[in-house]
């Protein structure tokens, strides 16, 4: 068995609006569905698990219903943080899977993650046993802001790399 566990169980704290970043809409659409849907549609993906952020549970149950994701299994309550918040998800787990299971942590507010990420992923902890996934930071832009809300430049990326020399 494969089993995903969506981490959405935090709020940041950098984030001045009401809402927490997994549920802010992009494209019309709220950020953690995309990552709900990519394991979704992963035919190597058993099931979904979602920590959710106290008093949001009806959201998210609300997205998984008009998502149509037919392999969410429950909601997993968060913690004071991240790693508490896996922690949770490993007690609530431990009776159901084996040892030769497979558990993803993903974290909700990284929509990017596509069904050849996930295949690979689950290749590489066929191979190896395990595997922890990351992202170059080369992808990430920086903004310019002006007291912290107008946004004043975007600085063009192959300036970004040309100066930190990871191009």
């Amino acid at each position: 068995m494969i089993y995903a566990v969506i981490l959405a169980g935090g709020k940041s704290s950098r984030n001045q609006q009401n809402i927490p970043n997994q549920f802010i809409n992009i494209l019309g659409k709220p950020i953690i569905s995309y990552v709900l849907e990519a394991y979704q549609s992963h035919p190597g993906v058993d099931d979904i698990y979602i920590v959710c952020l106290k008093g949001w549970e009806q959201i998210v149950n609300s997205y998984v219903y008009q998502y149509q994701i037919s392999k969410f299994r429950g909601l997993i309550p968060g913690a004071s943080s991240g790693l508490l918040s896996v922690q949770n998800s490993l007690i609530q787990l431990k009776d159901m899977y084996n040892n030769d299971d497979i558990i993803i942590f993903q974290e909700s507010t990284r929509p990017l993650i596509s069904f050849d990420i996930i295949s690979k992923l689950l290749q590489s902890c066929y191979e190896n046993g395990a595997v922890n996934l990351c992202q170059s930071m080369k992808d990430y832009l920086q903004f310019k802001l002006i007291h912290a809300k107008t946004l004043t430049s975007t600085p063009e990326l192959q300036s970004i790399l040309k100066n930190l020399d990871i191009n």
